[in-house]
């Protein structure tokens, strides 16, 4: 056994006689505060354990050096713990804040019968302990606990020495220390627990992450932090001293150790004389010595230590220095997918007459090659030209002459391949047939040519063999010159066009350079290409598999992960500045830096399981392999990729044709397992992997961000020729959710030899612990031998997750789409296991069982296809997707803001500055002339305020203008109907995109990638409430610190919009339609009783004001009704901040409905006849703010935005065609829904967003929980509006509310014109019994989320029991639903998007003062603090877009063309005409009203949630 303080690579020390770490009862030698050291033999293998420290002597005496503790005392469990992996290339760390039990690594053994070892971590008597709990079977046979040593520089670890006897696993998440992503590489070496340095403390940036919530935002958070230090260190985060850079080499097993570390050395050596000697005009003063063991020490490197395999070279040399620059020979080596991508897409990329660093020489190359030539210079754009000109668009086209060569059982040798190779790029790009006898002496390139990449170094050093270098380059320049393609270079020289480039170059320039072009390109890469796709072949039956399913991607993916050309090399433009191996380092302009393509197509930040060889990975197209994304090299595009390899195409064609040549007589194979675990170990994995493991983000559910159930999958079959391009008849089968492990096709297949049956399935594979799981077709195959065989079924729904028969599995992630054709040469017949219906061209559609045939005989063939077309990201996910220069970005944005305010005043900040450059400078000046003394005052502003601000007042706000337009501009009429993608925050789930006409816009993503992004980046802010006593002291977020004495708090944040329009002329504050102030404050801050019985009686919380069945009676005061909000101040929904008070109020009202008594979260009562003035006016605070942000939060943003609005919203756009009337009456009322509402999970809905900020809730997804347990049945809402004896039932003093007079009228004019409507098409869509017989509406009916049992046990909801929508019987379709629930539901669904939305939503004339109400307030205190009523006046704001309203537009124009046009026209009218009158009933109304009340008149009722 080795000690686990010596890496695997040295020389293991003798195990010291101790006692059995594994017995508890052992004796300990006391006295000692040395490392206790164990080999431990662990199930037949060996496993090394250190735990430092156990029985220290705990003398204070004890040394402290080096910054390390020097002391075995127990570590308190306040202490910050880092978790880290080591002794191995892949490094992995975090700190952890330890707050109970830490179940952190497993060790499971790979044969069956052993037992299994957890580790965790306790916090016992404020003492860190570490326990190991040993399992055999499912039994627990033994439990150690230690406590954790306070030794940084000797840290608890267990450690692998031998990986196929055991793996080791983490249940906790990681960073990966090389690429800033989630660790996701096995572990080969040690987990380690030590108390985390403050160096690494520093580099996670501790006090920032322990402020975020555990889950995946603390996560980006830690990532982002290891990134940003990993680049202002200029290496890994754990080079804490100079020498460490160096060491990084013992990470590296076997023989690469000595090799990394030795390069590394050389490297730091480098660094230093990069910046003092290695310019560019003084390369020649470089010690020759120094130079030639510089140049072989990387050959042997190269060869030696990485098997000549140019990838694991750079591989290790890459995650050596953790991904930053390191030197290369004369200069930089880059490694990352970011910085090599922006160089390489770079339109004005710098190039020099240099290759891997070093000058080239005229032996390889000419200096003025396109080659080095600057991207974007005249030269480039007409060398670029030319050839395109002569015929390299082209060339790929056509066929290709058949191979050859002989095909062996062995692969065949390289210069075979070479051949074959050489003669299709002749033959294709040259127009040259060229002889075997031209062949071989041309292919001869390729074992000179190679080593031209080193250009002057291997010509110096005698490594090249320049003769042969150059007899090849001349061979291959005559066949170029002879050939048809140089002739007519040749040609095009000579045209005037040309001129300018022939005064830079000649024609002999030009033919020599294609002739370069095509030996080092042409051949080098694509012989390279062709070898790997055969040799892989050879060596493993499964890439056969994978190399037939499709050639194109399997050749794409390896060039991905063993790419041909591994990096370009460019110069830096200027000169540059940059931490190199430590230290700040000045690098001059023209200093050449290797752009590595290999290590940024490995890159974790872009490709998932960037180790992992998959042809079908979704990200494939972002590989770079070809000077460009490959995504844009295949298009051509010199925009994106100016300078792509113009024989990208042509070079695929030739190695797929090579490549198959060679391999057609291979046997296709299986998937090899990577998992050798046995059910023992898998079963330690589920454990570890529990549904509620601590690093998911309470905001996404585990079922779902683990399951396929949030993807739309869709079948489709197709008839057609199988060849061209000729149309195909499609009819679709899309699986809603939640409905996995189903057979979706057959393929029989019969021959001579025998019979076979292939299942497809459609499943949800497991998928690793990192990544969200994907749909996919599994194939499950069957087959018998002999002509009358009788193939043996296939096991039934207990085959999903079983091997049992599988052949492969297709992803369907991404763009992957699974295809499936029938051949009829091979005796094949494909059939459809599933419903497929109707598609375009007026086909019928397959009943399940059809077989898929073409529509004539021959060649033409049946296909099947499978795809998804819509899944569910969550909000968590749509940020890691974002862009990392832009979250880097913004908090550099705001760094710089802090110091400009701080250095140079609020007025010249960078916000400040950018914010008032959009207003026209008078306005500015007199904007900064009256707020400069706390505009962006970081009193006030935090970071995430000032953004918010920035964004929503000036970037929003400001810019809107639509407004006042017609709703003949704003909408339109539907196009399509297909599944929506979508986005999920906690419960709500609404599309992230919309196919119906919102303003300008129709069909797409709902927010721009960048304008997300930047809210979603917004969100890992820390939250900064500074309400604690400290920061009030300091005038943080203080009313005294930030508010001029003149002006009154709701002046005070008025001020920050009052100064604005939008571009329609408008507020961007909604103007003031009651202002409460007025009618309601005394004197002071003091508000007048009225106050309540208007809340409660005649706005935003009548419908939630009840009668008490027996009133209550308190000192001769009698409470007849009461309006309860003390759901929200339960001890469950944590505050961050104690100095917060909580949510919550209960008042009581008299029979007059004066306010009596409020009853606090506290269980206390306020009368009001026994209490003080100052206790009634906060009691009644506390209720006022509970109810007015109750209603919003619950009643507005969950019940009529993400259920009712939403449900319709979806339902509509995924089951009605968009000529059906009832998908175009849909969209008239939820028009621009999926909008707003994918706004609202940005800003309301998402933790750390506005709306968490502004309350003082830690939980935000407990807040969502109880939210939607907080929303009434559909009927307490509703049903008073509809039923005659619910409204007469209603006390006098609600039944004369505001709200039920208005509300009602406004229900009937509504209800009518439904009436009109349903009318028109009752006979179309319904049965002579009163059914829905329409499949259409059916579809609509069942797209609706079922919660309770209804008829037979179907699945129903609440709303459709009240609605009366539920039918008969499910035994039949056209019996489930009711026609009257129907007409009813339209009514009421309606109703609640329009009047009633109007009547909860609208609270901007209430939010003006946050002595009125406010989301938050301290104990005690009658307002919001001023950044909370801000962050309040915010979303207020932007709640009060102008929107088109019903009774101010014509609505005719969302019915043109439908059948029954006439009489749908007729009742629009009708409806307009009777909007109208009740506008004026209303009026009249409002005269003698003391407060009008406007939520139910068309004027201001919107058409849809969109506000």
């Amino acid at each position: 056994a080795r000690s686990a303080s010596s890496p695997a690579h040295r020389k293991p020390e003798a195990a010291p006689q101790l006692p059995d770490p594994d017995d508890p009862e052992a004796p300990r030698p006391g006295g000692t505060s040395q490392p206790m050291k164990f080999g431990v033999v662990f199930g037949g293998m060996l496993v090394s354990l250190r735990v430092s420290g156990l029985l220290g002597t705990g003398d204070p005496a004890d040394a402290v050096a080096g910054g390390f503790m020097r002391t075995s005392l127990p570590v308190p469990c306040t202490v910050p713990l880092a978790i880290s992996v080591g002794d191995q290339p892949d490094l992995g760390a975090n700190i952890f804040e330890l707050d109970g039990t830490l179940k952190f690594a497993a060790l499971t053994p790979k044969k069956a019968g052993k037992c299994r070892k957890f580790y965790e971590l306790m916090c016992v008597d404020n003492m860190v302990m570490v326990q190991r709990t040993q399992m055999c079977g499912r039994e627990t046979i033994s439990r150690l606990k230690r406590p954790l040593p306070g030794l940084r520089e000797d840290p608890w670890e267990v450690c692998l020495d031998d990986p196929d006897q055991a793996s080791l696993s983490l249940n906790v998440s990681l960073v990966d220390l090389v690429w800033g992503t989630p660790y996701q590489s096995p572990i080969s070496g040690c987990v380690r627990v030590a108390p985390a340095s403050p160096a690494l403390q520093e580099a996670f940036q501790w006090p920032t992450l322990i402020q975020a919530p555990p889950g995946p935002l603390r996560e980006e958070i830690a990532m982002t932090a290891v990134k940003e230090a990993t680049r202002a260190r200029g290496g890994c985060v754990t080079f804490e001293r100079p020498q460490d850079r160096a060491k990084r080499g013992q990470d590296f097993r076997r023989n690469m150790g000595s090799w990394v570390a030795s390069t590394r050395r050389e490297q730091i050596t480098r660094a230093g004389l990069l910046q003092d000697n290695y310019l560019p005009a003084s390369w020649s003063t470089v010690s020759s010595v120094q130079s030639w063991l510089g140049f072989w020490r990387q050959l042997l490197f190269l060869g030696m230590g990485a098997g000549g395999n140019r990838t694991a070279y750079f591989d290790a040399l890459a995650k050596a220095n953790c991904g930053r620059p390191s030197t290369f020979i004369y200069g930089t080596h880059v490694w990352t997918f970011d910085e090599v991508a922006a160089e390489v897409t770079n339109p004005r990329q710098q190039r020099g007459y240099t290759t891997g660093t070093v000058p080239q020489t005229p032996t390889c190359f000419r200096s003025n090659m396109v080659l080095f030539v600057s991207t974007g210079t005249l030269q480039h754009r007409l060398s670029r030209q030319l050839y395109d000109e002569a015929g390299m668009t082209t060339m790929h086209q056509g066929r290709l002459s058949a191979v050859t060569a002989e095909v062996t059982p062995e692969a065949p040798p390289k210069a075979v391949i070479v051949q074959e190779v050489a003669k299709l790029v002749f033959e294709k790009m040259l127009g040259t047939r060229i002889t075997q006898e031209q062949a071989e002496e041309a292919a001869g390139y390729v074992d000179y040519g190679a080593m031209c990449f080193f250009g002057e170094w291997v010509e110096k050093w005698k490594v090249l063999n320049a003769g042969k270098v150059v007899e090849k380059r001349d061979y291959i320049k005559d066949i170029v010159a002879r050939s048809p393609f140089g002739q007519r270079i040749a040609a095009l020289l000579s045209e005037p066009r040309y001129e300018a480039l022939l005064n830079i170059t000649s024609i002999d320039d030009q033919l020599t350079h294609i002739a370069d072009g095509t030996s080092f390109a042409g051949l080098l890469g694509t012989s390279d290409m062709t070898e790997k796709c055969i040799n892989q072949q050879f060596a493993d039956p499964f890439h056969v598999t994978l190399f037939r399913r499709d050639p194109q991607r399997y050749l794409y993916e390896t060039m991905r992960y063993d790419g041909a050309v591994t990096d370009i090399t460019s110069l830096l433009p200027k000169e540059t500045r940059m931490p190199l191996e430590g230290q700040m380092t000045t690098l001059a302009r023209g200093t050449p830096q290797q752009l590595n393509l290999g290590q940024a197509n490995r890159d974790p930040n872009v490709f998932r399981n960037p180790e992992r060889f998959d042809p079908d990975r979704p990200d494939l197209m972002e590989s770079l392999s070809w000077n460009g994304r490959l995504k844009d090299v295949i298009a051509r595009d010199y925009e994106r990729a100016p300078r792509f390899c113009p024989g990208h195409h042509l070079s695929v064609r030739v190695a797929e044709a090579v490549c198959e040549h060679f391999t057609r007589n291979l046997q296709p194979g299986v998937e090899k397992s990577t998992d050798t675990t046995t059910t023992e170990a898998q079963d330690s994995q589920d454990e570890l992997q529990n549904a509620d493991a601590d690093y998911l983000e309470t905001e996404v559910s585990f079922e779902f961000q683990k399951h396929c159930r949030d993807e739309t999958v869709s079948i489709a079959a197709s008839s057609g020729h199988w060849h061209t391009a000729t149309a195909r008849y499609r009819a679709q089968f899309e699986l809603p959710n939640r409905r996995w492990n189903r057979v979706v096709a057959w393929l029989k297949s019969k021959t001579q030899q025998g019979a076979c049956t292939s299942e497809f399935r459609l499943e949800c594979p497991k998928a690793d612990r990192w990544r969200d799981r994907h749909a996919a077709i599994v194939e499950y195959k069957s087959c018998c031998v002999g002509d009358d065989c009788v193939v043996p079924e296939l096991p039934g729904d207990e085959l999903e997750g079983s091997d049992a028969g599988q052949v492969r599995s297709t992803v369907l992630e991404g763009d992957k789409e699974w295809r499936l054709c029938s051949d009829k040469a091979r005796g094949e017949s494909l059939y459809t296991a599933v419903d497929l219906d109707q598609g375009n061209g007026g086909f019928a559609g397959f009943a399940a069982g059809a077989e898929i045939v073409g529509l004539q005989q021959g060649d033409k063939a049946g296909c099947m296809t499978a795809a998804v077309v819509a899944k569910v990201t969550a909000l968590t996910d749509a940020y890691r997707q974002c862009p990392a220069w832009l979250k880097l970005g913004l908090a550099g944005v705001f760094k710089a803001n802090e110091w400009s305010a701080m250095m140079l005043g609020e007025q010249n900040s960078v916000l400040g500055k950018f914010f008032s450059s959009h207003s026209d400078e008078q306005e500015a000046a007199l904007r900064w002339a009256e707020l400069r003394a706390f505009d962006f005052d970081p009193k006030l502003f935090d970071a995430y305020t000032a953004s918010m601000y920035g964004l929503l007042v000036h970037k929003s706000l400001r810019e809107y203008r639509v407004g006042l337009l017609p709703a003949t501009e704003r909408m339109g009429l539907p196009t399509l109907r297909r599944p929506l993608n979508k986005i999920r925050v906690y419960e709500a789930v609404v599309p992230s995109e919309d196919i119906d006409r919102f303003d300008n816009t129709s069909i797409g993503e709902l927010t721009d990638t960048t304008r997300s992004c930047v809210f979603l980046v917004t969100r890992t802010y820390n939250i900064k409430d500074d309400v604690d006593e400290d920061a009030q002291g300091k005038g943080l977020n203080s009313w005294s610190a930030v508010k001029p004495a003149y002006m009154s708090k709701a002046d005070f944040i008025q001020s920050f919009f009052e100064p604005y329009r939008n571009a329609a002329g408008e507020k961007v504050y909604p103007e003031v339609k009651v202002d409460y102030g007025q009618f309601f404050k005394t004197r002071g801050d003091m508000w007048a009783d009225g106050l309540e019985y208007h809340l409660a009686f005649r706005a935003i919380g009548t419908h939630r004001t009840m009668k008490l069945p027996t009133p209550r009676s308190h000192g001769g005061e009698t409470v007849v009704y009461h309006s309860n909000m003390l759901g929200f101040g339960t001890d469950a929904l944590k505050r961050r901040d104690p100095a917060f008070s909580r949510w919550g109020g209960e008042m009581g009202f008299s029979a007059e409905g004066m306010p009596l008594m409020v009853k606090l979260p506290s269980g206390d009562e306020v009368w009001k006849h026994t209490a003080s003035a100052e206790e009634w006016q906060y009691a009644k605070f506390a209720w006022r703010a509970t109810l007015i942000n109750g209603v919003t939060l619950v009643d507005h943003l969950w019940f009529c935005h993400f259920i009712v609005a939403n449900d319709m919203a979806i339902a509509a756009r995924e089951t009605l065609p968009p000529h059906h009337p009832l998908r175009r009456i849909s969209a008239m009322f939820t028009w621009g829904t999926p909008q707003v509402n994918e706004a609202a999970v940005h800003q309301l809905a998402g933790a750390r967003a506005l709306l968490h900020r502004m309350t003082p809730f830690e939980d935000f997804g407990a807040v969502s929980k109880a939210a939607v347990a907080s929303i009434l049945p559909i009927w307490t809402y509703c049903d008073a509006f509809i039923n005659q004896t619910t409204y007469d039932a209603l006390p006098k003093l609600l039944r004369e509310s505001p709200f039920y007079v208005d509300g009602r009228d406004f229900y009937n004019v509504l209800s009518g014109f439904i009436d009109e409507f349903f009318d028109a098409f009752e006979m179309e869509w319904c049965t002579a019994d009163g059914h829905v017989r329409d499949e259409h509406v059916v579809a609509f009916l069942d797209a609706y989320p079922k919660a309770v049992n209804g008829p037979d046990g179907r699945q129903v909801n609440l709303m459709e029991l009240w609605l009366g929508i539920v039918g008969e019987s499910m035994t039949s379709k056209w019996q489930k639903y009711r026609c009257d629930g129907l007409r009813k539901g339209m009514k009421v669904l309606y109703f609640i998007v329009t009047g009633l939305h109007r009547h909860m939503g609208h609270v901007a004339d209430l939010m003006r003062d946050p002595e009125l109400t406010s989301p938050s307030w301290l104990e005690g205190q009658r307002s919001g603090q001023p950044r909370q009523a801000l962050q309040a006046a915010l979303i207020a704001a932007t709640t009060g877009y102008t929107n088109p309203k019903l009774g101010k537009n014509s609505w005719g124009f969302m019915f043109e063309g439908m059948e029954e046009a006439s009489r749908i026209q007729k009742a629009t009218a009708n409806f307009e005409a009777n909007l109208d009158n009740l506008k004026k009933v209303i009026d009249n109304r409002n005269l003698g009203r003391k407060i009008p009340y406007f939520d139910m008149h068309p004027d201001f009722v919107d058409c849809s949630v969109a506000v």
